[in-house]
C-alpha cells in the first residue's frame, strides 16, 4: 500500500469512530483512545 491510501484509511477509521461514537455504539472514551491510537500512527507514517 501507497502511504497516501494508508493515511486515507487512518482518516476513514477516525470517521467512523466518531459516527459509532456519537450513536452510542462505542463508549466515548473508547472512541477517543483508539482516535489518539490512529492519529499518533498518522504522525509515524508522516515522518
Amino acid at each position: 500500500m501507497k502511504t497516501k491510501e494508508i493515511l486515507k484509511k487512518i482518516e476513514e477509521m477516525k470517521q467512523a469512530i466518531s459516527m459509532q461514537s456519537s450513536v452510542g455504539i462505542i463508549p466515548r472514551p473508547n472512541a477517543n483512545s483508539l482516535k489518539g491510537a490512529l492519529n499518533e500512527i498518522e504522525e509515524l507514517i508522516k515522518q
